[in-house]
């Protein structure tokens, strides 16, 4: 990475979008060195330090469940994580985007129970991919009417 510098005196305004530029190169770079070397990450969606868009958590999971590694996810308003395999984001019949997928620990509604989800990809505040790596069940279905248009899915 080249970084260059300049010798002349900047604005109040001038300072703020050269560190706003600088803010979303080192954004950039954080998330190609993950594709480039399949590190653990974790990337935070809603934190001061960085802000990720639902384009980017897409595309993190996309990664994931290409590798088939689970991930590590923090949800909007609930207590503790969850562990989940990613099998795909869709649109519901109801046009809400989520992300599909089995989850094997964490939190839940379902009594700790392990079993396929629907989870907004609104609320997913955390995304951490784990080093884990999982085989997709065989009664996955794709078709289900449920899942009215996909992004993608393994």
């Amino acid at each position: 990475m080249v970084v260059t510098s300049s010798t002349s005196k900047r604005t109040g305004s001038d300072a703020e979008h050269a560190s706003e530029k600088q803010h979303k190169k080192t954004k950039g770079l954080i998330i190609s060195l993950w594709f480039i070397e399949r590190t653990r990450v974790e990337m935070i969606a809603s934190s001061a330090k960085f802000s990720f868009s639902m384009e980017e958590i897409t595309e993190l999971l996309w990664r994931a469940s290409e590798q088939r590694l689970a991930c590590r996810l923090q949800m909007a308003r609930e207590p503790l994580v969850r562990v989940v395999h990613p099998y795909g984001i869709c649109r519901t019949s109801r046009n809400q985007i989520m992300l599909v997928c089995w989850q094997a620990l964490g939190f839940t509604n379902a009594k700790g129970q392990p079993g396929y989800r629907l989870l907004k990809l609104e609320d997913c505040e955390t995304v951490e991919v784990m080093d884990t790596r999982f085989q997709p069940r065989d009664d996955f279905n794709p078709a289900d009417t449920q899942y009215k248009e996909w992004v993608y899915h393994i």
